[in-house]
This record gives structure tokens, sequence and C-alpha cells, in this order.
């Protein structure tokens, strides 16, 4: 098991409870790219593959109508939950995919999971920027 996240002391303490010599956790940025692409390179150059990716980051709403919502938020939260998603699809996918063959047959042995929320395909006064990053 490889985990990434922002927050260091969520990281180290999972390192405590679980880290071996078969597990790590690192602290990883996903609203910046490089951050991402640096711990895809770390993954490749250890462990050279990836079976199953799940991407769970994300941000709360900010919990105010749609146009008092702060700029600063909006970009907050596209960042992380929008193009965390797509930065580390981009990134560990193509780790996925070496080696597969394009003549397999039966079920592909790799598997990515994106968590959305069922928000994404409704709307909630106070949660329309949750709404529009989890639906994106």
């Amino acid at each position: 098991v490889v985990g990434c996240g922002r927050r260091a002391g969520i990281v180290e303490a999972l390192r405590e409870e679980f880290g071996g010599s078969r597990s790590s956790f690192h602290v990883v940025d996903v609203a910046k790219e490089d951050e991402v692409a640096a711990f895809a390179r770390g993954i490749d150059e250890k462990y050279g593959d990836v079976e199953m990716l799940v991407c769970n980051a994300g941000l709360g709403g900010a919990g105010k109508a749609p146009w008092e919502i702060p700029g600063k938020h909006v970009n907050s939260i596209v960042d992380v939950s929008l193009k965390g998603v797509m930065f580390t699809n981009a990134h560990i996918i193509p780790i996925m995919l070496r080696g597969l063959d394009k003549e397999t047959k039966g079920p592909v042995p790799k598997r990515v999971v994106n968590i959305s929320s069922g928000v994404a395909h409704t709307s909630m006064p106070w949660a329309a920027d949750y709404c529009a990053v989890k639906f994106g």
C-alpha cells in the first residue's frame, strides 16, 4: 500500500500505524501537478507497478450561496477535488498500463476508483461549489 495526503500530521500517523517494508505514506498536495508527478515517479522507481488506484481527495463546500463563495475557495476546491483527480490519473495510470497485453481476455487485473458523490447528480443551495466539482 502506498498512500498520500496533504496533511503531514495525518501522514505521519499512518506511517507509525501501518508503515513497513511493503507500505509507505507520503505528503503530496494533489493540487500541484509537480508533486503528483514526483510521487508517481517514486512509486514507479520503488515498486515498478500499480494494481489499484483510489482517488479520494477532496475539499468540502464553502457552505454559502454561490454568489457569496470567495474566489480563493473556488480555486482551492477545483484544484484539489477536480484537478487533483485528473493529475493523479494522468501520472499513475500510465504506470498501471505498462505491461498489459492488448489482447488480454477476461477481466483486467487492475482497477481505478475515482470517488465522487451522489451530490454530483443533484443540487444543494449551499453547496454549489461541492456539487460542481463532484460532477466534473
